[in-house]
């Protein structure tokens, strides 16, 4: 996988995680590297289910299909 700053980082499975009961993530990429959590915030909002707004230190995700 190539990072935004042009090194690589080894994806080593790929896969999918639950946020909550009723929102699943898919093709997530485990990457052992990396010390944090990151989510792509324009994938998660372009599948159109979920909304997401982030005030301040405050982040809401909406599910939109219910």
């Amino acid at each position: 996988m190539q990072l935004p700053n042009g090194t690589n980082a080894q994806v080593t499975h790929i896969g999918q995680v639950r946020l909550f009961h009723h929102i699943t993530l898919h093709n997530v990429l485990l990457v052992p590297s990396f010390s944090y959590n990151h989510l792509s915030t324009s994938k998660l909002t372009n599948s159109g289910v979920i909304s997401l707004v982030v005030l301040g230190n405050l982040c809401f995700l909406q599910d939109l299909s219910k």
